[in-house]
């Protein structure tokens, strides 16, 4: 039985497609992870006009990022692009590509602290109804626990 491999899409870069085989056979990423990181790839080099992978600047980076801020994609998609990029840029150091790492020099933007799903809904129980006590009158009991036992 085979199953149905979907293909990632096709694209003239020749870095870009050493760096998807690599993705595929040594890192062994699932199809998806594949497609999401040279998607992002694809898409900071469309943003940067870029002709060559060798004349990526770390300026060139943190205007992608800004540019991507501005479209109004969430600081969470932003540090995927980012993170994307990075790894790409690390690949191309290693073809000698690159002299160093553009995109490592760029931090991703602040993410806001997730608050927990529960902790949103979940509203503080009402306090029940407590009437106010009864106040007991101690000594009478004593007297009436300690007659009984009294001798003589």
């Amino acid at each position: 039985m085979t199953s149905f491999v979907p293909h990632l899409p096709l694209h003239d870069d020749k870095w870009v497609q050493a760096f998807a085989e690599q993705l595929k056979v040594e890192r062994q990423y699932s199809i998806h992870t594949q497609s999401a990181y040279i998607n992002h790839i694809l898409v900071c080099k469309d943003l940067l006009t870029l002709k060559k992978w060798s004349s990526l600047t770390v300026e060139q980076v943190k205007r992608m990022v800004g540019l991507s801020k501005k479209a109004g994609l969430s600081a969470r998609s932003i540090a995927l692009r980012l993170s994307a990029l990075r790894q790409f840029c690390h690949f191309l150091v290693e073809q000698h590509q690159l002299t160093q790492n553009p995109a490592e020099a760029v931090n991703a933007p602040k993410m806001g602290k997730l608050v927990p799903l529960p902790a949103l809904t979940r509203t503080a129980p009402p306090r029940p109804a407590v009437a106010a006590p009864v106040p007991i009158k101690i000594a009478p009991l004593l007297r009436f626990y300690f007659d009984k036992w009294r001798i003589g």
